[in-house]
C-alpha cells in the first residue's frame, strides 16, 4: 500500500482486510501524526526500511487485530509517540523495556489480550505515563518492582484478570494499600464460595505471611548457605551421639575393671591367711 501525498497527518484505515503494516507508509509520510489500523487482520508490522528513521507519529492504534507480540522494534522508531492502542489482540507478555524509546507515551491500552506475564522493567522509560489499561487479560500478579521506574501518579486499570483470593496474592493486597497510583477495583475469586470479592477488603488467613526482604546475594552464596544448614544440624546430632557413646563405653569399662579387681583381692587375702595358718 502506497500513499502519494506527503502531507497527510491523519490516516484511518479501519475495518479492512489488512494483514500487515508496511513500514513504507511512514517512510514516505514523515508528517503523519495519527495512524489508525483498527479492526483488521494484522499479525505483524511489516518490513523496515534500512537506516535509522525516527518518525513523527504521536498516535498509533492497532486495536482488534491479531498481533501476538508488542512490536518493540517498531515502537523504537517512534520517539514522539503519545498514545498507543494494542487492545484486543493476542499479546501474551509485556517484554522488558518494551517502551524504553517512548518517553512521551501518556496512554497505553493493552486491554482484552492474553497477557499473563509482565517483566520487572516492562514500564522502564515511561516518564509521562498517565493511563495504563490492562483489563481483561490473564494476569494473576505483578512484579513488585514494575512501578519503580515510574515516579509519578497514573491511572492503572486491572479489572477482569485472573486474581484468586489466596496467599499467592497476599502481597498484592499489601501493595494496593500502599501504592500511590490510582487503581480501579480489583476483584478476586473466592474458591470455596465461587464468587468474587474486592481484593482490597478480603480477609486473608493468618497463615498468609508478607514476604520479607532478602539481602541480595549471588546464586552460589545462596546454594552454599542453604545446603550448609542441614549439614550443621547433622554434625551437632553426630557429636551428641558420639558423646553419649563415649560416656556409656567409659562406664562399661569402669565396671569391668571393678569386677576383675575384686576377685583378685579376695584370692590374695585367702593366700595370706593360709600362709599364716
Amino acid at each position: 500500500m502506497k500513499f502519494f501525498s506527503t502531507s497527510v497527518q491523519y490516516i484511518y484505515f479501519n475495518q479492512n482486510a489488512l494483514v500487515s503494516v508496511d513500514d513504507y507508509i511512514l517512510s514516505v509520510l514523515p508528517s503523519t501524526q495519527t495512524l489508525h489500523f483498527n479492526n483488521n487482520q494484522i499479525s505483524n508490522t511489516g518490513l523496515f526500511v534500512p537506516g535509522k528513521i525516527s518518525y513523527n507519529l504521536t498516535a498509533l492504534s492497532l486495536n482488534y487485530n491479531k498481533l501476538r507480540n508488542i512490536p518493540v522494534s517498531f515502537l523504537r522508531k517512534l520517539p514522539n509517540l503519545e498514545q498507543l492502542g494494542l487492545s484486543w489482540n493476542r499479546l501474551n507478555i509485556i517484554p522488558q523495556e518494551a517502551f524504553i524509546k517512548n518517553p512521551q507515551l501518556r496512554i497505553i491500552n493493552l486491554a482484552g489480550n492474553q497477557i499473563h506475564f509482565t517483566h520487572a522493567t516492562s514500564l522502564k522509560g515511561l516518564l509521562n505515563l498517565e493511563h495504563l489499561d490492562l483489563r481483561f487479560n490473564h494476569i494473576s500478579s505483578l512484579p513488585s518492582e514494575i512501578f519503580d521506574p515510574v515516579n509519578h501518579d497514573f491511572r492503572l486499570l486491572l479489572r477482569g484478570n485472573n486474581f484468586t483470593c489466596d496467599c499467592n496474592i497476599f502481597f498484592h493486597q499489601k501493595w494496593l494499600e500502599k501504592t500511590r497510583f490510582y487503581v480501579d477495583h480489583i476483584l478476586c475469586l473466592v474458591p470455596e464460595f465461587g464468587n468474587y470479592t474486592r481484593l482490597i477488603s478480603f480477609e486473608f488467613d493468618d497463615t498468609c505471611v508478607e514476604p520479607t526482604s532478602v539481602s541480595p546475594v549471588s546464586s552460589n552464596e545462596t546454594v552454599t548457605e542453604t545446603s550448609s544448614k542441614p549439614l550443621n544440624v547433622y554434625w551437632k546430632i553426630s557429636l551428641v551421639v558420639i558423646a553419649i557413646f563415649a560416656i556409656v563405653f567409659s562406664i562399661s569399662i569402669f565396671q569391668r575393671v571393678l569386677k576383675t579387681s575384686t576377685p583378685t583381692t579376695d584370692i590374695r587375702l585367702e593366700e595370706v591367711g593360709e600362709r599364716r595358718g
